[in-house]
C-alpha cells in the first residue's frame, strides 16, 4: 500500500471510499478504472 501505479497493491487517483456493515472497505480507483474491496472483520 502507499504506491501509485497499475498493480493490484497500488492506487492511481483514489477518489472515493465506503465501508459496508461488515467493515469491508470499497475504494474507487479512478485512473485504474476499478473498485477495490478489502474484507473487513466484525468482532461480536
Amino acid at each position: 500500500w502507499g504506491d501509485f501505479g497499475k498493480e493490484m497493491n497500488s492506487f492511481d487517483l483514489p477518489t472515493g471510499i465506503d465501508i459496508d456493515s461488515s467493515g469491508g472497505i470499497y475504494l474507487a480507483d479512478s485512473e485504474n478504472n476499478r473498485v477495490l474491496y478489502f474484507m473487513g472483520f466484525v468482532d461480536k
